[in-house]
């Protein structure tokens, strides 16, 4: 498997796109999944790549991560629910988003829930575009 951290700072969406399907086949279909730690430093590499395309990313790949993470959220885990906040408002996937803000009552770790609701001031209502506020 690619080691995502080698590639390239700026990427076209294209090509980006077929490491985000690496990345799914490994991880939401392959055995990956079993390093929780590892699936969610990877797609933080793809992520930030994403967003620096400025475009959204393909609407299949969205959703293919929407349902590999709703897997992989833990509410009493600090680091992954961080970096799974992290690639959802990067990627734009609202489910994810509002699933983790709608459980803020379910999180019992006031540093967990301090992560959620910093997330929450800072995104607001535009989880379904990363670019809000930077186009003309």
């Amino acid at each position: 498997m690619t080691d995502f951290s080698t590639l390239p700072d700026c990427m076209d969406k294209d090509d980006l796109q077929k490491y985000f399907l690496e990345y799914l086949e490994y991880y939401a279909q392959g055995t990956g999944w079993a390093d929780r730690n590892k699936a969610l430093k990877d797609l933080l590499e793809l992520a930030d790549r994403q967003w620096h395309t400025y475009e959204l990313i393909d609407a299949g790949i969205k959703e293919s991560l929407i349902k590999f993470l709703m897997t992989l959220i833990d509410l009493n885990d600090k680091c992954s629910l961080d970096a799974i906040l992290t690639a959802a408002c990067y990627l734009g996937l609202e489910d994810v988003y509002n699933y983790i803000v709608g459980s803020k009552a379910k999180i019992t770790d006031p540093q967990i829930l301090a992560v959620v609701s910093d997330t929450e001031k800072e995104i607001g209502d535009t989880i379904s575009d990363p670019y809000s506020g930077m186009r003309n």
